[in-house]
């Protein structure tokens, strides 16, 4: 497959896909998938997230009822094909996947959140909502598995949380908040 790029547009909701020419350092458009559950105003951010071995890319609106959708990516072109959609509990500005599940961070709500990812990729159902310092941004999978960071943008701290490798619910490590210099608001690990 060539190297294939993939752009979010939040105002229209759409993912615009590119094959990137890397010897010229040039992108080429290839065309656009629509993110279905539009029904709104525009979001402020359309926040993506590409599943381990690059076959599935998920993508959250900010908008009522907050749907996400998982979209296949075929392997030969990177063609995106919306597979489901299912609803997070918040507007999340930031999505990763993590070993037990998709991982979010909603800004305006303060909190992060564990939705289960069922075995054909689509999003299944919140397994657990966390409150967070305000404006929590980013959340991430640690480096070994049962490791999670998180952002606090008003907290000034960066979260360490731990996920239990059975059940994938968070909980406070026993250092939970690294402290940052006052008024830095950590957004993105």
């Amino acid at each position: 497959m060539p190297t294939v790029v993939y752009v979010a547009c939040a105002g229209p909701t759409e993912i615009h896909r590119f094959a990137l020419d890397e010897d010229r350092d040039e992108l080429a458009a290839l065309d656009v998938v629509a993110v279905p559950g539009h029904d709104g105003p525009s979001p402020s951010n359309l926040p993506m997230a590409l599943a381990p071995g690059h076959a599935t890319l998920y993508a959250a609106l900010r908008t009522p009822p907050y749907p996400v959708t998982a979209f296949a990516i075929d392997p030969a072109s990177g063609k995106l094909t919306a597979r489901a959609t299912a609803h997070l509990p918040a507007p999340m500005a930031y999505i990763s996947v993590g070993h037990r599940g998709l991982l979010a961070a909603s800004y305006t709500q303060g909190l992060v959140s564990v939705s289960t990812i069922t075995p054909d990729a689509s999003v299944g159902s919140t397994l657990q909502v966390l409150e967070t310092p305000p404006k929590a941004h980013c959340i991430v999978p640690g480096r070994h598995r049962g490791i999670v960071y998180a952002t606090t943008v008003d907290g000034n701290a960066i979260m360490v949380l731990r996920q239990d490798p059975d059940a994938g619910r968070l909980a406070p490590a026993d250092a939970h908040l690294v402290t940052c210099r006052p008024g830095s608001g950590p957004r993105h690990l």
